[in-house]
């Protein structure tokens, strides 16, 4: 250990001898430029980095790569209108998706009421709706009555096979008659009395029928709707739909604008209606051939297959609105990662936190400087190998002197060792001196 604790010094002293010559023959400066090289070159990588990380997000956003302080200084001013357009967009966006949502969830609505309306028709022969249809079933089931024995107008009455292109007037004229309950006098009190005290959560026309005489259908106008009309035979309410066609709908079906104007009560075949009074009327809120609505006749199959036909395309229009909602969801998706790119973007504020190209160009200039010195000096490379072997002859006696199985863990060891034998020697010694030991 008094060997390697001197042969430690000795190189000790060497190595501080040898670096104090390296430094008077231009040491100093080459180790000022190896510092500067290592710290400028950290420096380098680092603001690589950064201008790579600014690039990315630039081409993320449509912008082209920097390469220079007037490129960074364009882009910046950029940033704000982009940034502000994006937003823009957002905001555009997000005002359609919730149209388009809308108009999906009412829609979906529509159609769901459609096929429950397709599914109630395929069940019956009626073209009634089927909320009229349910209001009934309440009513008759509460009153334990058959629903056949209270029609409805519409399912007694139909246009003539050949009255045809007058069915969409006639429709239009009679629909709120056709949607009209037919209550026999017998069951009037209690139908009227059930209607009295329950919330229909609609709306319900009945009429009262009486038995009475046939009308005399000779006394109709010779173009007049009623005439155009067929009541089903087998109907029990056949002569009071009779008295109150006649009665009702005696009016003119005018084929030209002249008669029209003449008639007193008439109306057109694209539905226009000339009241007692001089009053007219035309409403086209809905198309007059629009099948989906008509509600007189005993057979639907025209009317189903008008349904099947609106659904058909209301599936293909939403499949459409739900098409424009996914492509606006990605657009927003895209969207918000420029805008996410753009405020990133907006970090960068110092155009010298991106500039790696000069600090490389310095870290080169540096570095042949330091080569050029080196190559100079013969004495400084025999004084710079020389430090090299001194350094390594030091390592490897601080390596045998304080490293595992060194000399200094092998004497603590040994010194151990001494302690545990001197400890045990006084215990044997004390043993032998007990009194009486050597006699027994």
């Amino acid at each position: 250990v008094q060997r390697l604790e001197a042969l430690r010094s000795e190189q000790r002293i060497q190595e501080s001898e040898t670096k104090r010559s390296i430094a008077e023959n231009g040491g100093e400066q080459l180790e000022r430029l190896a510092e500067a090289i290592s710290t400028k070159t950290k420096e380098t990588e680092r603001r690589r980095e950064k201008a790579k990380n600014y690039n990315v997000l630039a081409r993320s956003v449509g912008l082209l790569k920097m390469g220079s302080a007037a490129d960074f200084l364009s882009q910046r001013q950029n940033l704000s209108g982009m940034k502000k357009a994006e937003q823009d967009r957002e905001a555009e966006l997000q005002n359609e998706l919730t149209e388009h949502s809308v108009t999906l969830r009412q829609g979906k609505q529509t159609h769901d009421s459609l096929s429950a309306e397709i599914k109630s028709l395929k069940a019956r022969r009626s073209n009634i709706p089927a909320e009229q249809i349910a209001m009934r079933t309440a009513l008759c089931h509460a009153l334990s009555l058959s629903e056949d024995a209270m029609p409805f107008a519409g399912e007694l009455l139909q246009v003539r096979d050949e009255e045809r292109d007058w069915e969409g007037a006639a429709e239009r004229m009679l629909h709120t008659f056709g949607l009209s309950l037919l209550v026999p006098d017998s069951h009037y009190a209690e139908v009227s009395e059930w209607v009295e005290k329950t919330h229909l959560r609609g709306r319900l026309v009945y009429f009262r029928v009486r038995t009475g005489a046939r009308a005399e259908m000779s006394s109709l106008h010779r173009d007049s709707l009623a005439r155009k009309l067929a009541i089903r035979p087998d109907s029990a309410f056949y002569g009071w739909l009779e008295r109150e066609i006649s009665h009702r709908y005696d009016v003119a079906c005018c084929a030209t604008q002249e008669q029209f104007r003449r008639e007193s009560h008439a109306i057109t075949r694209a539905g226009q209606i000339k009241s007692r009074g001089e009053r007219h009327e035309k409403d086209d809120r809905h198309r007059l051939d629009d099948r989906s609505r008509y509600v007189l006749g005993w057979s639907n199959s025209a009317k189903i297959a008008a349904l099947e036909a609106r659904a058909g395309q209301m599936e293909e229009r939403l499949g459409e609105v739900a098409s424009l909602i996914s492509n606006i969801q990605v657009e927003q998706s895209t969207l918000k990662e420029r805008l996410d790119s753009l405020s990133k973007l907006d970090v960068y504020d110092n155009f010298m936190e991106l500039d790696w190209q000069s600090l490389a160009a310095e870290v080169a200039r540096l570095t042949a400087a330091k080569q050029a010195l080196e190559s100079a000096s013969d004495v400084l490379k025999t004084l710079t190998a020389q430090l090299v072997e001194v350094e390594m002859a030091l390592k490897k006696t601080e390596a045998q002197l304080e490293g595992p199985d060194g000399c200094r863990d092998k004497r603590s060891k040994i010194d151990q060792k001494k302690t545990d034998a001197e400890a045990t020697r006084v215990q044997i010694q004390t043993m032998l001196e007990e009194p009486g030991l050597v006699a027994h």
